[in-house]
């Protein structure tokens, strides 16, 4: 017991490291406000962190099976340690536009490659599937975030930004080294999987990358300006929207459960259809009248349904054909990189003019598409090892 007690917070403050680049936007802000940066190149930078995430994600699930819980997690961890410290060294002076797009996909590769090794390790912990075991991603990303904006935001300035970005980085730097000696090493036999043909998956792995990349559309478009759209539509200072950011966070948790809740009461595409639904419907209001939105509240319910896929998709991967393959399960999760630029793209106008009503309008469209598809969910195949452990239940 107390040895899973360890590892269960190694897992908890690995994911609050990764999970900082969720607080973006205060960092955003802070750049705006204190140097030359515009607020659209400030924003844009989570977008190209995000296609980071993406990439690693997919490298991460690869290279699991081969190396390992420890050596992955360590390799992510450092990886964003590192680019934090050239962050706070030189990137935020702005300076060559090509060398901090290199240095903004590797920090979110960094950040992809850890988390994707953490959620597969964190099944470890339990026998069973426990609302704790799937709460640690959220949780820490909740954490994470809420508490680099908020040491940003209370002395808001380039000077404090420099100072928050390499605490992290350093931070980030020695738990990676902690963890790849002392995070336990269960069996990988999860991440193996039985013969079966590219062809027959197919179907599966794109309905999945497709569904999780218009989950997290809104989610990601909304952490990428969250700080100055509250200010531009509320007479907020900057650390007041910050910690209304802080807040909002943490319903990321809080949408995984009551999300979970509901799939296990109605199923997976009942879940799924509402939590595009309540996005659709309130970015297509926010296209009609824009003056009466409602930026946080907005903000809280789409970070909720972002949790929300996150806790449901992994589960619905191992159900059908794909199974817990971590090689597979990363190419589902690159949509996390695909949505986020999306979604970035489709708000960056935003960030000026809180009133600029396309945006909404391209979100709301999308999210009709995800109710579409969920209407359409498949009804794959499941794996023979999961026919045998249902029937084994029953």
């Amino acid at each position: 017991m107390k040895k899973r007690s360890s590892q269960f917070a190694l897992v908890i403050a690995a994911m609050a490291t990764v999970g900082s680049v969720y607080g973006w936007s205060t960092t955003a802000a802070i750049l705006v406000v204190s140097t030359v940066w515009s607020a659209k190149e400030a924003a844009s930078v989570f977008g190209i962190l995000a296609a980071g995430i993406g990439a690693g994600v997919v490298v991460s699930g690869v290279l699991l099976p081969a190396l390992g819980y420890a050596k992955i997690v360590a390799a992510g961890l450092i990886t964003w340690g590192l680019a934090l410290l050239v962050f706070s060294q030189f990137g935020f002076s702005r300076g060559s536009r090509t060398p901090l797009i290199m240095m903004a996909i590797l920090a979110g590769a960094g950040v992809g490659v850890a988390y994707l090794a953490l959620v597969s390790f964190s099944r470890t912990l339990f026998a069973k599937p426990t609302v704790i075991s799937g709460l640690i991603g959220p949780l820490g990303f909740a954490a994470g975030a809420a508490i680099i904006s908020l040491a940003q935001a209370n002395r808001p300035s380039i000077d404090t930004v420099a100072h928050v970005s390499r605490a992290f980085g350093i931070g980030a730097v020695a738990l990676g080294i902690v963890v790849l000696f002392f995070l336990a090493e269960p069996s990988a036999s999860n991440t193996v999987v039985g013969r079966t043909r590219a062809r027959d998956l197919l179907p599966d792995l794109l309905y999945f990358w497709v569904l999780l990349s218009l989950n997290v559309v809104p989610g990601m478009a909304i952490l990428a300006i969250a700080v100055p759209w509250f200010r531009n539509t509320r007479s907020w200072s900057l650390g007041e929207a910050a910690l209304a950011l802080s807040a909002a966070l943490f319903s990321l948790p809080i949408g995984q459960t009551v999300w979970g809740i509901v799939a296990n009461r109605f199923g997976d595409r009942a879940a799924f259809f509402l939590m595009f639904s309540v996005r659709g419907l309130g970015f297509a209001a926010a296209s009609f009248w824009p003056q009466s939105v409602w930026p946080w509240s907005l903000s809280f319910v789409c970070l909720a349904c972002h949790g929300g896929g996150f806790g449901l998709l992994p589960r619905m991967v191992a159900k059908s054909r794909l199974r817990s393959d971590s090689r597979l399960l990363g190419l589902v999760l690159s949509g996390w990189g695909f949505g986020g630029v999306i979604g970035v793209a489709a708000i960056l106008p935003a960030v000026n003019d809180s009133l600029f009503q396309k945006g909404y309008a391209v979100i709301a469209a999308l999210m009709a598409i995800g109710v579409l598809l969920s209407v359409k969910y498949p009804a794959f195949r499941q794996s023979p090892q999961r026919q045998c452990a249902d029937a084994q239940e029953a």
